[in-house]
């Protein structure tokens, strides 16, 4: 059990740093094709 809780654990680390860098490069990307789209 204890080796499963130390897997979640990393899990939840993993996806709480992945997903706000997720979301900022997602939000990047859309910028650049709005800029894209205007030219």
């Amino acid at each position: 059990m204890t080796i499963f809780h130390k897997i979640t654990n990393s899990a939840k680390l993993v996806i709480l740093l992945i997903i706000p860098t997720y979301a900022k490069v997602s939000m990047y990307l859309f910028k650049i094709n709005n800029k894209a789209n205007r030219c």
